[in-house]
């Protein structure tokens, strides 16, 4: 017997307002990421607050000798790559990470620009130099910090609504960071506060500006947070899709519908939040199995998660036989 479950979705097909979206509160854990950040120059009204918070907690990034953060200061090449290694892995031996490019012996950033160049995270200049106390640009950032920390065997592939939302109109989409700044906009990956509108409904993202420690922070925490809320839908997925098996035969379409929310709503979900979070996260292809082994624990084994699909109206149709 085959189950079909449909619910609708709401898509989003501009540029998301990123550093207010609400969908940010409160899934992460054991972080008390609301009270006032421990930095002299950054309090709870800050936008990027919540994540040097975190940032502080997780020892991301640590601030200065006269209590303050430095939020708008740029960060050069050698800092960005302690964050980032410093994140993603234990402390690489400086015995053994040294004289990677003709401008890295063996100084403080040297084991760490040298294990990032060996992962692949850097490539350095023609030259052979690494240029390490350059500030950094925003694209050469986000393609060091989303590379290290999101794989490209970990992303989704994107939409047909995402490959076509419109780009900022200063960002060159032929050039080698095209798709990876597609792919962290949509996902709204990035601290979009430094974009502009234009008089014309575009937007200005400045990819070659400096990035700032705030931005840098923000990214990080936003990848931790992508990957812990994609984890929390899939168990919602789950969970929903064992009422809609144990109850098909026993409520009404709208019953179902209603029931289904409920389920979106112990995860801490409501009504338009199911909705969004659906959109973000239902044609990720890398949660279905995630999803069918959550429903045979859920469910029990004689239930096969089938797939999901998005028909033509925008709707969610969810797929289950009864084996």
């Amino acid at each position: 017997m085959k189950i079909l479950f449909t619910m609708m979705l709401i898509v989003a097909l501009t540029i998301p307002s990123i550093a207010n979206a609400s969908i940010l509160d409160g899934y992460i854990e054991d972080f008390d990421l609301d009270s006032n950040p421990s930095f002299s120059d950054v309090d709870a009204n800050h936008i990027n607050h919540r994540a040097i918070n975190f940032s502080a907690v997780q020892k991301i990034v640590q601030g200065y000798e006269d209590g303050t953060f430095g939020p708008d200061k740029p960060i050069n090449r050698a800092e960005l790559i302690k964050i980032v290694v410093e994140y993603v892995s234990e402390t690489p031996d400086p015995a053994l990470y040294q004289n990677c490019f003709s401008d890295i012996g063996q100084e403080w950033y040297a084991p760490y620009v040298c294990f990032a160049k060996e992962e692949g995270y850097v490539q350095g200049y023609d030259d052979d130099t690494y240029k390490p106390a350059n500030e950094i640009n925003r694209v050469e950032a986000i393609k060091i910090i989303s590379e290290a920390l999101l794989p490209s065997d970990l992303r989704p592939t994107l939409t047909a609504n995402e490959l076509e939302m419109g780009m900022p109109t200063d960002l060159d989409m032929s050039q080698w960071y095209a798709d990876n700044m597609r792919f962290v906009i949509a996902k709204e990956l990035i601290d979009n506060a430094h974009f502009t509108q234009n008089d014309d409904g575009s937007f200005n993202s400045y990819p070659g500006g400096s990035m700032t420690r705030k931005e840098v922070v923000e990214m990080i925490y936003r990848i931790d947070f992508y990957f812990a809320e994609r984890e929390l839908y899939a168990q919602s997925m789950a969970d929903g899709a064992c009422f809609l098996v144990v109850n098909n035969d026993k409520l009404n379409e709208q019953d179902l519908d209603t029931g289904f929310y409920q389920v979106f709503a112990k995860y801490g979900w409501d009504i338009e939040a199911a909705d969004s979070v659906s959109a973000k996260y239902y044609y990720d292809d890398y949660l279905d199995a995630q999803i069918e082994t959550l429903m045979a624990s859920m469910c029990g084994d004689d239930v096969t998660y089938d797939n999901y699909m998005v028909d033509e109206n925008g709707a969610l149709i969810i797929s289950m036989e009864l084996s």
